[in-house]
């Protein structure tokens, strides 16, 4: 248990005490107290800690989320990218990239993701792999993709698993790969990546390379909906306004579709009007 008393003492004088105790009112105190985790990340970032000047980029970016803060927020991963933090590099790649309150920058982007890439940070690998996928300040390369995600996937992110999965479904104009499709939707799930696990559940519903198994496949949209994929949430609520793979369920059903709806799914908020007339 943090002895916060002693530990606020020794915060007003030691950087890695007030990051500390930042984290503490950020992540372990119920209820939360963001501001006085600002506060306390502040006095560290000043401090000059990037651990710090990174984690208070990401309060202002998240939960702070004004146009100031944003931009705010911009500045300390610039001074947390330029003290070493591969997390910082690649939040400061992404605010680059996509000009998020800042100029929009792709070639200081891909700099600042190889930077971090070199210190094994996954998700940097994931977008240089996306830029060589799209061709975005990188001459458009398959082969280089796909290199990118295994290393992305191999330092621990089951995002680029789906993203291998997808190319070798032939859809986006590479060589239709069934069978590596398969392995690495797999290997998604494995991971417990969201969009894995519907689309996996997609292809046992329709039998496409799987033997059909629409119990399975609902069983996959309903892992995919708890964790977080809103179009798998829509999906399960067909399972169960079709009694597809669950028993039928209009109660749920409507429940899925409300939830999906309330997420942005337009077709769940068609399927909600049907169900009404």
């Amino acid at each position: 248990m943090t002895d916060v008393r002693a530990l606020r003492r020794r915060a007003k004088t030691d950087a890695a005490a007030a990051r500390e105790l930042a984290e503490y009112y950020d992540f372990e105190r119920r209820p939360r107290d963001r501001k006085a985790a600002e506060r306390w990340y502040r006095v560290a970032a000043e401090a000059d800690d990037p651990q710090a000047q990174n984690m208070l980029a990401e309060l202002l970016r998240d939960h702070v989320n004004t146009q100031d803060s944003r931009r705010e927020a911009v500045r300390w991963f610039r001074r947390a990218a330029s003290g070493g933090s591969a997390d910082a590099q690649t939040s400061l790649g992404v605010a680059l990239y996509y000009g998020e309150s800042c100029r929009r920058d792709k070639r200081a982007a891909l700099e600042w993701y190889t930077r971090a890439s070199r210190k094994g940070h996954a998700a940097a690998k994931l977008n240089i792999a996306h830029m060589y996928r799209e061709g975005s300040e990188l001459p458009q390369s398959w082969p280089a993709a796909i290199r990118w995600y295994r290393r992305a996937f191999q330092c621990g992110n089951p995002r680029a698993a789906h993203c291998l999965a997808r190319i070798y479904t032939g859809e986006e104009g590479y060589e239709r790969n069934t069978k590596l499709a398969l392995h690495w939707l797999e290997q998604g799930v494995a991971g417990g990546d969201a969009r894995s696990l519907c689309d996996l559940g997609v292809r046992y519903f329709n039998g496409d390379g799987v033997q059909r198994n629409r119990n399975r496949a609902a069983a996959l949209y309903e892992a995919s909906a708890d964790a977080g994929y809103d179009w798998a949430t829509y999906l399960l609520g067909l399972c169960y306004r079709d009694g597809t793979g669950r028993k039928r369920d209009r109660r749920k059903a409507r429940r899925c579709f409300r939830k999906a709806a309330q997420s942005g799914v337009r077709e769940a908020t068609r399927a909600l009007e049907r169900m009404a007339r």
